[in-house]
Order: structure tokens, then sequence, then C-alpha cells
């Protein structure tokens, strides 16, 4: 099984969504990854256990764990604790996608992260549940 899927949004949502990243990692030893920067805005749900994010990108904001996590563009990485298995599925966002599905710009969240809900309230705890479905990848991107 690859540890990335990749899939396609409909037509209608290509101006906001460029692709979805399905991701499943495991049968490693626990230990750190790094999330890099990236062109997009960050927007992913975890699958399982949540994000454990022990060094945010900003020196100006604490450790935390994120069911879903957003934010806008950042300069560094931020390091991602595991036990040795990591699933979830990533949005790339376009700028205006990020501004549209939020309601905010992405520079808003220049080097910050948010937990889902706290942007989009309930639908945030709706798409988390929908996606701990088992599902084949082309399911969840649906």
């Amino acid at each position: 099984m690859a540890p990335f899927e990749f899939g396609n949004p409909s037509k209608t949502l290509t101006p906001w969504i460029e692709r979805y990243v399905g991701y499943r990692l495991g049968g490693q030893p626990a230990g750190l990854h790094r999330g890099l920067p990236s062109r997009h805005p960050t927007f992913i749900v975890a699958i399982g256990p949540p994000i454990d994010v022990v060094k945010q990108t900003s020196r100006h904001q604490d450790p935390r764990t994120y069911r879903a996590v957003i934010s806008g563009l950042q300069a560094s990485h931020a390091l991602i604790a595991h036990e040795g298995h990591q699933e979830g599925v990533a949005f790339e966002m376009t700028p205006l996608g990020f501004r549209a599905l939020f309601g905010l710009p992405a520079a808003e969240l220049w080097d910050l992260s948010l937990e889902l809900d706290e942007v989009a309230g309930s639908f945030a705890g709706e798409l988390w549940q929908r996606l701990q479905q088992p599902a084949p990848w082309p399911e969840r991107f649906a």
C-alpha cells in the first residue's frame, strides 16, 4: 500500500482546491517529522491520532495537538511527533479557496496554526467524524 494517495477535486472546486493528499504512514518507530513550508495554506484533517505539533513554526505559539489544523503560509518547519502511525487528508487549497472556505485571507494566519473548529465551528467536528470511518481514499476525498 502506497503511503500517499492523490485525488483531484470536481471541476467546480478547482478554483479553490488543487488536489487532495491522503497519507497513511505506519510501522515506523515513534519519532518526529518536519512539517515543511509549502506554497499552499495548511488544511489537514487527522484520521486516528491527532496531529501532535511539538514545535510550531512560530516561536510565539505553544505546542498543541489538532484533530484538524489550518494555517496560513509559513517561513519555517514545524515538528510533529508520532507514535509510529500517522494518517490524514491534506487539502492543497488556493489562497482564494482558503478565503472562500474560512472567511479570512490566509495572510491573517501567517505563521499561525489553529484548530479548525476555532474558525469553522460545527463543520469541523462533522468533517473530522466523517473522515474517521474506514473508506477507500476516493470516498474520503469525495
